[in-house]
């Protein structure tokens, strides 16, 4: 074994003098020692011994390394010092006390100081490395010969095949010269390093790198769980922010409002707003990007083109979104497609087009000697074995490029070789990891223990959160990609996983130790939520042991993808292995995974508003063993499916139970949580205020997360609207826009703009209003949601009624299948254009339809109408008439008037504003006295009701509501510019009633 012995002269006095001094120099040899993989064996009066543990006899570098650096270290400061010596030994058999007592005679015998000596042992097995010469007896160190060990230049450069390269280029060639339409060169095999550099290779002078315009590359990585991240993962921030300078104007606009999404996709897992992407939003900012990329190659010039990186590990959404942006770009801009794989398959949605299928070689006999030519020193190519050469390494570049390392560091494989189980091509690159300096073994160690989650930059944070310094590890890094051992200089990742396994391997305890710094980072950061949760992060967790901890962290990212709405990806991890319970379990840890598989599942379906299958899965309540906060979570979610049914009474039991489950196990966010859906069932109890003082309690409550409160700020807006507050609604929809970030509330968002609009046509702003509707409908394409289009699309097509427009907005009604809603806004259309019968007939069909609310509240969107999405949360749920019913009969009867049906009309309407008990917060109340007096208006000496004082009421209701709106001008608007308002007003003043 190897030992390397460090003497400081006059230690003890300079420990009194100098003491910071001696600190730092002691501190920096440690880590110079451990770096090389030295263990500190024994420090006594300025002597230290460290020894190698995980080195052979004939493994000398690392030995040589420490010691060179070491002397170096001590030389800077060799004026403060009283002397030092620097001595390398190799003993078999020796405890370390005997080792350290022997060395000290040894080099209190030396004749000279500041040189490195050698023992007897060490002379032995080092002299072929190292000039020496004898003083006294003694064997010095003069220099170092470095012949052998000539670095081999870098991984990148070696693997690097001109044949392949030219190649590549050739079949590229029809469509660089414009002969052929281009397609797709599909590039593939199972060395993917190799394909890498070679494929860079082959586009380089298809590039302009003078100007910084290059291909795109997209670039998948195993186990990616990431759906987006492989498309930005090496596009460079200032990339994106140059973009703009290649769009057109109206390009420009639609790019600036998505960059922030590219922007979240380079800041996972450190930016918490990523969980506002959906596909349809990456989608129109990642084609936009590629079109300012492809438009800049153009424009240099250069050749368009993008490099599609191990397409078989990017996830399909990916993939569906690279498809989408090249069926855009191809007609114009026709860009070429470099594709690599280890298969000869192309992705399912990429099929279709041409492709030229290149199958990546790997190295002949020939290639093989003229490379050890050209890379290996005269010793060196001495010990090349060819044929054992060729059968270890299969011919594979980069495992050629490891092997011929090792020959220059004399490496006697036939002696020396570690057995090792399945040894693969790739097992001289585990030699060659070996004689890695150990900080360069640990990072390369947690670069794979991060699974790709995190980047170089994203890398190189956490382990500055560690206690690295950022200078060394640019070092490493370096290192690393020169020696093969990184993939590319962005991703931070191991070229091989096998790699990670070995850096394991070499580390032993260390690794043990780093995996618990490790993931102590991860449990810290996602206590402060520095971190968004992720399945990368659990598993860090579950290989450190920390099994419980692992299981919080899924939570957590369950419960982050279902705030977002990721329903498809919360079903995966619902059956992700960390959730999974084994019987040596203990029963509470086992009880504790039931129950969080339970409400992740239940909460998914709900937000499918698959209720049925809800309800089948609630007859099954997981046993949750009295613990309040799983009494709780799973009381929460069964609350939620009773208050989707309209159930409210048992909607009500059911979150009572779960705001004081949370309370005894202490208020967070899911008792906010829990206090939101409280307030939800008294909204539709229509206890407006009551059930705003609890969205309020929670909006007042900056301890619960961003989730909770933005949801909080919303179903206060909601409670504006109901109560007529336009003028605050209006200002809150801006506020959300400006300000909501946290997970799902692009949702949220375009349920706001629908308030905004519906505001804005309630002030009798219609054009404004469909404007605003407008743009709810492009949100709602973005976002993919079919249904939320139809509503706004229908309310925008209303608004051209009331402008007049009623021609175009018939078509629209006509587009759609007909429920109660759209039946109602044909009628509209018909009254404005005059033809009574057909509105009364229209209106009558839609009384067919059925009259309770629709089903609505929790965490979904009731998107089957406009009313059902807003007015259905309070009105009517639990008897009485629905907004739109009560809208309905009124109108029916003011339409039946017009018809010459004055008795039936009068007895309608009588029946609605007299009879039956309106809601107080229905907002139309004014309008149904409205129409009750114009039809006894017009009715003989038997009317119901005198006509003048049914005016008055209704004028009395138009005022309560106008005095909550706060600005003057949207007061006026509400008046004048609102149709019925406006008929109202004049029917007033005809009547000397204003």
């Amino acid at each position: 074994m190897y030992y390397l012995l460090l003497e400081i002269g006059s230690y003890r006095q300079l420990t009194r003098l100098e003491p910071e001094l001696v600190s730092d120099l002691v501190s920096r040899i440690a880590d110079q020692a451990y770096r090389h993989g030295a263990v500190a064996s024994s420090e006594e009066g300025g002597l230290f011994l460290f020894r190698f543990p995980a080195l052979e006899d004939d493994r000398h570098g690392p030995v040589l390394d420490a010691a060179f650096d070491t002397r170096g270290i001590l030389a800077d400061r060799a004026e403060e010092l009283a002397g030092y010596s620097v001595v390398i030994d190799l003993a078999d058999g020796e405890r370390d006390t005997e080792v350290a007592e022997r060395l000290r005679e040894f080099v209190l015998s030396t004749p000279m100081d500041e040189v490195i000596w050698l023992s007897t042992g060490a002379a032995g097995a080092l002299n072929a490395f190292v000039d020496t010469s004898q003083e006294g007896g003694f064997t010095r160190v003069v220099e170092r010969r470095d012949s052998d060990r000539e670095p081999l230049g870098t991984a990148a450069e070696f693997v690097r095949m001109p044949e392949a390269v030219e190649e590549m280029r050739e079949r590229m060639s029809p469509w660089i010269n414009g002969e052929q339409e281009p397609g797709i060169l599909l590039v593939y095999g199972d060395e993917l390093r190799g394909i890498r550099e070679n494929v860079h290779a082959a586009v380089e002078p298809l590039q302009n790198r003078a100007t910084g315009a290059l291909w795109p590359v997209i670039v998948g990585l195993e186990n990616d769980t990431d759906p987006y991240r492989a498309l930005i993962r090496a596009a460079p921030v200032e990339d994106l922010d140059r973009a703009v300078d290649y769009l057109t104007a109206g390009e420009r606009v639609l790019y600036e409002d998505k960059l922030s999404l590219l922007r979240i996709l380079k800041q996972r897992p450190f930016d918490g707003s990523y969980h506002r992407l959906s596909t349809a939003a990456v989608q129109s900012a990642y084609t936009l990007y590629l079109t300012a990329c492809l438009r800049r190659l153009v424009s240099e010039p250069a050749v368009p083109g993008m490099i599609i990186e191990a397409a078989h590990h990017i996830r399909r959404e990916a993939i569906t979104i690279l498809t989408g942006a090249l069926n855009v770009l191809e007609p114009t801009l026709r860009p070429i497609v470099v594709l690599t794989s280890n298969r000869d398959l192309l992705p399912v949605q990429l099929l279709g087009r041409e492709v030229s299928r290149y199958e990546f070689p790997r190295l002949t006999a020939e290639e093989f000697t003229d490379r050890a030519s050209g890379y290996l020193s005269e010793p060196a190519r001495r010990r090349l074995r060819l044929a054992a050469g060729m059968a270890r390494t299969e011919g594979k570049a980069l495992a050629v490029y490891h092997h011929f390392s090792n020959l220059q560091e004399e490496r006697d494989f036939e002696s020396a070789a570690r057995p090792r189980p399945g040894a693969d091509a790739y097992a001289d690159g585990y030699e060659a990891l070996g004689r890695l300096p150990r900080d360069e073994a640990e990072l390369l160690f947690l670069a794979g223990e991060t699974e790709g989650l995190l980047d170089r930059r994203g890398l190189f944070r956490v382990l500055g959160d560690l206690g690295a310094e950022r200078v060394r590890l640019s070092e490493i890094n370096e290192d690393l990609l020169r020696r093969g051992f990184l993939r590319d200089e962005r991703t931070c990742l191991p070229s091989s996983p096998a790699f990670v396994s070995e850096a394991a391997s070499v580390l032993g305890e260390r690794a043990v130790d780093l995996r618990g710094e490790l993931a102590d980072w991860v449990w810290r950061s996602l206590g402060t939520k520095a971190v968004v949760p992720d399945r990368v992060l659990a598993g860090i967790l579950e290989r450190a042991g920390r099994r419980f901890e692992a299981v919080e962290a899924m939570r957590m990212t369950l419960g982050r993808e279902l705030d977002a709405g990721n329903v498809d990806r919360a079903a995966e991890l619902e059956r992700d292995e960390i959730l999974e319970s084994s019987t040596g379990e203990h029963v509470q840890h086992r009880r504790i995974i039931d129950v969080y598989r339970f409400v992740a599942t239940l909460r998914r379906f709900l937000l499918q508003e698959d209720l049925d299958e809800a309800e089948r899965m609630v007859s099954r309540p997981p046993d949750t063993g009295g613990s309040p906060q799983l009494t709780g979570e799973v009381a929460l979610q069964e609350g939620r499916l009773m208050l989707m049914r309209g159930r409210l009474a048992e909607a009500l039991r059911l979150v009572k139970r779960a705001v004081m489950a949370f309370q005894e196990a202490g208020q967070g966010d899911l008792w906010a949580r829990a206090q939101l859906e409280f307030g939800l069932v008294l909204l539709g109890r229509e206890h407006l205020s009551e059930a705003r003082d609890y969205f309020l309690l929670v909006q007042g409550d900056s301890t619960v997360g961003d989730h909770t409160l933005s949801r909080a700020e919303l179903l206060v807006t909601i409670c504006l609207f109901l109560e007529g507050k336009y003028t605050r609604v209006l200002e809150a929809v801006q506020h959300h826009r400006e300000m909501m970030a946290p997970p799902g509330f692009n949702r949220w968002l375009l349920y706001a703009g629908l308030l905004e609009a519906r505001a804005l046509f309630e002030l009798g702003r219609y054009a404004d209003a469909a404007s605003a509707f407008q743009t709810g409908m492009a949100v709602a394409r973005v976002l993919g949601e079919p249904r939320a289009f139809r509503v706004l699309h229908l309310w925008a097509a209303r608004c051209e009624v009331y402008l007049g427009s009623t021609g175009h907005a018939r078509a629209i009604f006509d587009s759609y299948e007909p429920d109660a809603e759209v039946l109602f806004f044909r009628a509209e259309a018909s009254y404005r254009d005059e033809l009574m019968q057909q509105a009364l007939s229209t209106l009558e069909e839609a009384l067919e339809y059925e009259s309770h609310a629709t089903p609505n509240g929790g965490e979904a969107f009731n998107w089957s109408g406009g009313f059902a999405a807003v007015d259905d949360l309070a009105i009517g749920r639990e008897g009485g008439e629905t907004v739109l019913r009560n809208l309905i009969r009124a109108f029916r009867a003011y339409v039946m008037a017009h018809t010459g049906r004055l008795e039936a009309a009068m007895a309608e309407a009588h029946n609605l504003t007299r009879r039956q008990q309106i809601s107080p917060i229905d907002p139309y109340r004014s309008t149904y006295f409205y129409f009750y007096s114009v039809i006894l208006s017009g009715s003989g000496p038997d009317r119901l009701d005198d006509p003048l004082t049914v005016l008055g009421k209704s004028v009395k209701h138009l005022r309560e509501r106008t005095g909550r709106i706060d600005q003057y001008g949207q007061k006026t608007d509400f008046l004048y510019r609102n149709y019925w308002n406006r008929r109202l007003m004049d029917a007033a003043k005809g009547q000397n009633l204003l």
